[in-house]
């Protein structure tokens, strides 16, 4: 009888005591929570864990009167979160069906249809496996479908456009035109025609040749000097562009066929070449300035700049190439 009066005293005084320290803790937690001043905790996820374990067997109505630092409804989702985590298995979850074809090789399937238009499934496969992507005709069918890009047969009736065909020989084109000055001489006004040239890729332009008589013997020479094996300004282009001026005789294309250089004729204004706009400014751009350009700046010409001997007209073409490079948009 008399052990358990002693141990029931124990126990009481044990009670009392832990009452004691959970009421100075609950205290001390609201002057902390005051001395933040209305601040949020950051607290990392193994605190969280830590304190959904210990909420949970509190339950919400005791909650209410302890928690502090997070409201009894966050409490009980950090707890069903962490129950969540222990029987998540996704992990461990092997994904379904055959893996999804790397995104650099549906890439290179796309560019090399885009830019081989008779190239088949087959055909880009075979590609594909020499770059060392080894991957199913049928997964270049369904890359090119997913990408709204037509089988071969549809794609080599279109063709090659205009501007996929400028992408792909930029490096490798040039442009020529003609434009006209107005030479005053004894016997009065004389038009020349001056040959300029531009690399379409540098926007480096040369004057090719400036006569009175653009005859089919000019056209010849001006072609095999831009030809020539040493210091011709085709060295290493593919193309050629020009119109359908009667001026660029079969003979002026012939030569240049000769030294490897393919003449494209282009139709000025035509809608099929609307996607050429990049080339066609950049060969007006030169064009225009010098038709704009005063090609006296000495006193051997009259007030409206127009030169009064031919020999001038020769002697000035180096100063406005270099003053087209300085002022042209680049």
């Amino acid at each position: 009888m008399i052990l358990h009066v002693l141990i029931a005293m124990v126990a009481g005084w044990l009670q009392r005591h832990q009452q004691q320290v959970i009421a100075y803790l609950i205290e001390e937690n609201h002057v902390l929570k005051a001395q933040l001043g209305g601040r949020r905790l950051r607290l990392t996820d193994t605190e969280r864990r830590r304190l959904a374990a210990l909420a949970h067997p509190l339950g919400r109505k005791r909650l209410k009167e302890v928690a502090s630092l997070a409201t009894p409804e966050t409490l009980m989702r950090w707890y069903k979160r962490l129950s969540a985590q222990k029987f998540d298995g996704s992990t461990q979850r092997q994904p379904c069906g055959r893996p999804r074809v790397a995104e650099e090789v549906e890439q290179l399937v796309v560019q090399m249809a885009e830019e081989n238009p008779t190239w088949g499934y087959r055909r880009i496969q075979g590609a594909l496996a020499n770059l060392g992507h080894h991957i199913d005709k049928i997964t270049v069918r369904n890359i090119l479908r997913r990408h709204h890009r037509e089988p071969a047969p549809q794609r080599r009736k279109a063709g090659m456009r205009w501007a996929q065909f400028l992408k792909m020989h930029w490096e490798v084109l040039a442009a020529t035109d003609f434009f006209t000055v107005e030479v005053a001489t004894w016997h009065g006004l004389v038009t020349y025609y001056v040959l300029v040239v531009i690399e379409l890729a540098t926007r480096r332009v040369q004057i090719a040749g400036i006569t009175p008589h653009p005859t089919a013997a000019f056209m010849q020479q001006c072609a095999r000097q831009l030809t020539d094996p040493c210091d011709g300004f085709l060295l290493g282009k593919r193309y050629l562009i020009h119109d359908r001026d009667t001026k660029f005789t079969q003979a002026f294309d012939a030569l240049l066929k000769d030294r490897g250089v393919e003449p494209i004729l282009w139709c000025g204004g035509s809608a099929s070449v609307d996607c050429s706009a990049p080339l066609i400014a950049r060969q007006r751009d030169a064009t225009q300035y010098f038709n704009h350009t005063s090609w006296s700046p000495n006193r051997a010409s009259d007030t409206s700049g127009t030169p009064r001997w031919d020999a001038q007209l020769l002697s000035a073409r180096g100063s406005v190439t270099r003053r087209y490079y300085s002022t042209i948009r680049h």
